[in-house]
């Protein structure tokens, strides 16, 4: 569609001509799976699979007739269940470290990549109260080969930790002996190849393409897109005889062959596969989303420009994916201010037919609607950051699974197609099975239950702490900032987490949550002069310390110019550098804005904390908040 004005007759009879049909609510009902009413680190849905883990580390893989519902009693389902192959110490813990990666052969065989964090979890007092603080024991990471016949099959990945991409027998990783090491790994022979990507405090995201296997990868730590020829990287690829970190590898490094370049820094990424649409590239932006899509067509299938989704900044986006036809996004948006919820449906142009490397069209020139919407008394959906489509039928019926992952909030959204005139926006209430007595709000603020929420990674997630090997370079900062019997006084702040300063909720949770520091942190100081406060922090890399400056504003009033509520740097040369690029401003072209989305949801998160655990507050508003963080 041609972006100069049309006349308005014209482009009406232009939008609607191009409408298909909307989705349309319907009903409610618990997960149909008994598996899905359980409590899950994480999940996927792929056309006739899923695959979730528990926080147990139990792996769960349910093969399913294409397109037909999930009822067990039919028999089209079968489940498969792994336990957790690390034993645990007493008082041990595990936790995903990173996204676990997912591939499925024509053979029906379905293959998971995951990596663990394992951890002694003690709880440390904060002034807000006490959050779980890691000691940090090691790493594993598991092949698991799931058949739909049951069958099952696992080994150990030595050396290789937190999973970007999987495709047939090669893996990408960030990590290398539990530090900042991307590298690619063909998992038969144990080749390895080390890319060139100084990703050191920021996480990658990725996928490799067919027909070609080009891996594609992007961080939120820098902008653009690099391109990966598995050609080449498989000709660099040798068994290693040294561990990450050893001898630093600078020679032998391979270079991406291609790259996009992006205006900004994304945010974040999502990876969906589709089964019409293949693979789609989600980047989150600091006002919208930018999609990629595969182009058949073209050969090797490299992801080509289709389109952006502009996310208004009076809401925050939790989840997404594709319509069945992969002809519109579904997201689950919130209000910032009248906490409620929207699933809300927005047309997406045609996919190119040809390769391209600028996206053309916008969605403002056609539409977007509500599925649904909440109320603030009953926005059941506050916390749900997991969406998939559950199922179709050839009748137009829809099943959408919205979920909370770490919870037991798992809600199916059935829809049925109708045209554009006939669409609806009912309120959905809280569900006719969430309820909760006296006793069972009691047993919801117990302090190892609380203590479990604050340690959601939504929420913040666990402390986890660092201590450099190498010298520190402070500069010239103030002693004051730094004296050794403050230390302990300001470390308490910097863990610490409320909602006074909304959307923000504690310096290191923001750190990591606003700003993408997905390290272990070193604190090394802070200072407050009633205007602002000021944090110092450190993390080690493979090229030595990378140091962090992050300033909030206390006194928002006392400066009107000032546009974000805080401002993070870095610098690989000392702390009073990357102080100094906070104070002055200093390259904000360079360094990543506050995220649109992810302190409003830890935000949202501490508020129902706070909420449950205050005795004083209005039982119904606990009950609420306690439904909310099932």
């Amino acid at each position: 569609m041609s972006t100069s004005k049309m006349d308005s007759g014209r482009q009406d009879a232009t939008h609607n001509s191009r409408i298909p049909k909307v989705l349309s609510f319907i009903s409610t009902s618990q997960p149909a799976l008994p598996c899905l009413r359980e409590r899950s680190s994480w999940i996927t849905v792929r056309d006739g699979w899923l695959a979730s883990i528990k926080p147990d580390g139990t792996l769960l893989v349910v093969f399913y007739g294409a397109h037909l519902p999930w009822r067990p009693s039919s028999g089209t389902s079968m489940l498969v269940e792994v336990d957790c192959p690390i034993i645990l110490d007493e008082g041990c813990s595990h936790r995903l470290c990173g996204t676990p990666q997912a591939s499925h052969s024509n053979t029906g065989e379905v293959q998971l990549l995951v990596s663990w964090d394992i951890d002694r979890l003690t709880p440390r007092e904060t002034a807000s109260g006490a959050i779980p603080e890691a000691v940090h024991l090691g790493r594993k990471t598991y092949l698991f080969t799931i058949s739909s016949s049951g069958s099952k099959v696992l080994y150990e990945i030595p050396h290789s930790s937190h999973p970007v991409a999987f495709a047939k027998e090669w893996a990408c990783f960030s990590d290398k002996d539990g530090v900042a090491h991307a590298h690619v790994r063909n998992l038969k022979d144990g080749r390895e190849a080390d890319m060139m990507l100084d990703t050191f405090h920021g996480s990658l995201f990725g996928t490799f393409v067919l027909p070609s296997l080009s891996l594609f990868v992007f961080s939120d730590e820098y902008g653009g897109i690099r391109i990966f020829d598995i050609d080449t990287l498989s000709e660099h690829a040798q068994v290693p005889n040294s561990h990450a970190g050893v001898a630093p590898a600078k020679a032998g490094r391979t270079p991406a062959e291609a790259g996009y370049r992006t205006a900004q820094i994304p945010q974040g990424a999502t990876v969906l596969h589709h089964p019409v649409a293949g693979i789609v590239l989600v980047l989150r932006r600091d006002e919208d989303l930018e999609l990629y899509c595969q182009v058949q067509a073209d050969g090797p299938g490299d992801p080509s420009a289709w389109a952006t989704v502009k996310i208004p900044t009076s809401v925050y986006l939790t989840a997404l994916c594709l319509s069945p036809e992969a002809n519109a996004l579904i997201m689950l948006l919130h209000d910032k201010v009248d906490k409620c919820s929207q699933l809300r449906m927005s047309l997406l142009p045609p996919r190119p037919a040809v390769h391209r490397r600028r996206i053309e069209e916008s969605l403002d020139d056609w539409g977007s609607w509500d599925i649904l919407h909440t109320t603030p008394g009953s926005d059941i959906l506050r916390h749900c950051n997991s969406l998939q489509v559950l199922s179709t039928k050839p009748s137009g019926e829809t099943t959408l699974l919205v979920g909370q992952l770490e919870s037991t909030l798992w809600i199916e959204i059935t829809c049925m197609s109708c045209d554009w005139d006939n669409r609806i926006t009912p309120v959905l209430p809280t569900p006719s099975w969430m309820t909760m007595d006296d006793s069972g709000l009691l047993a919801r603020t117990s302090s190892d239950v609380i203590e479990t929420l604050r340690g959601r990674s939504a929420a913040g997630g666990v402390i986890r702490k660092t201590q450099s090997k190498e010298p520190l370079s402070l500069g010239a900062i103030a002693p004051s900032w730094v004296a050794p019997d403050m230390l302990p006084i300001l470390e308490d702040d910097f863990y610490s987490r409320s909602t006074e300063l909304a959307p923000l909720v504690g310096a290191a949770a923001d750190m990591a949550l606003a700003f993408g520091v997905s390290r272990p942190m070193q604190f090394l100081g802070g200072h407050s002069d009633g205007y602002h406060s000021y944090w110092l922090a450190a993390t080690p890399t493979p090229k030595g310390n990378r140091y962090f400056a992050y300033a909030v504003v206390e006194d928002r009033e006392a400066d009107p110019d000032i546009k974000e509520p805080a401002t993070f740097r870095y610098s690989d040369v000392q702390a009073a550098h990357a102080l100094e690029l906070v104070t002055r401003r200093i390259g904000e072209r360079q360094f990543k804005k506050l995220h649109p989305d992810a302190p409003y949801i830890a935000s949202a998160l501490q508020e129902d904390i706070g909420c449950l655990t205050n005795t004083r507050a209005a039982t119904p508003a606990r009950i609420a908040a306690a439904l909310r963080l099932s």
